[in-house]
């Protein structure tokens, strides 16, 4: 008896959730085999080549996608990351930028196109303006894109202006708690790194106290804080 497309991707997530890649990409390739025209599981297919490192195969299921019309930015990220990954750099800054087009909220298509014009050509201000807001952005999606800045700042060793350009971000008690949570936290270990403890300790209990219960993000910057603190049986 065959399995249906939702069994067969429900059961390849599974296997890639456990690390089993191989298995996963095998359950996957059956998916295609019965679903030929099924863009959804072309995607999936090219996903998981792309996380077994298997970039040549990745670009071209994704390709494959595409011209079952799938225009998705998750699609786009698939292929810039198998583009990257065959040292095709104009291929990837194109399915990059095509990918941060159709979301510009894309946190991880803006900051992987950062970090590879910073390595590539060392030119911090277009690595930089890779995080400037679209035209009209919501409050919450400028606020965002300042925080990738942030941490592209941190990425180039530049602690303390990262630091600078979270202080007002972590002051605007309007953003929901779900950003603001990480910010928090992220403002917590730029403290501890630039030697201000007490600050340190005083962003990441804020960020403990909004985040959800248990969020490991908030809970490791309040233990380095307390590190950097001294305060060692807390």
């Amino acid at each position: 008896m065959l399995r249906t497309l939702q069994d067969l991707t429900r059961d390849a997530n599974a296997l890639k959730q456990q690390g089993r890649i191989g298995e996963a990409i095998g359950v996957y390739q059956e998916a295609v085999r019965q679903n030929p025209a099924s863009a959804a599981a072309l995607h999936n297919l090219a996903a998981a080549y792309g996380d077994a490192g298997n970039h040549v195969d990745a670009e071209r299921v994704a390709a494959m996608a595409m011209q079952g019309g799938l225009d998705a930015p998750e699609t786009w990220l698939v292929r810039a990351r198998a583009r990257f990954g065959m040292g095709d750099f104009g291929g990837a800054d194109t399915a990059y930028r095509s990918a941060i087009a159709r979301r510009p909220e894309n946190g991880a298509a803006r900051m992987e196109l950062s970090q590879m014009i910073w390595m590539r050509t060392g030119e911090r201000a277009a690595a930089l303006s890779i995080f400037d807001p679209p035209a009209g952005a919501a409050a919450p999606v400028e606020a965002y894109l300042a925080y990738l800045k942030a941490q592209a700042l941190e990425f180039m060793n530049e602690a303390d202006g990262a630091l600078r350009l979270m202080r007002p971000l972590v002051a605007r008690l309007e953003l929901p708690a779900e950003l603001r949570a990480p910010m928090l936290a992220f403002a917590a270990q730029l403290a501890a790194q630039t030697g201000d403890a007490a600050q340190a300790v005083a962003l990441s209990a804020e960020a403990v106290r909004i985040a959800r219960p248990g969020d490991p993000g908030p809970l490791e910057a309040e233990v380095c804080a307390l590190l950097a603190a001294g305060a060692y049986e807390k």
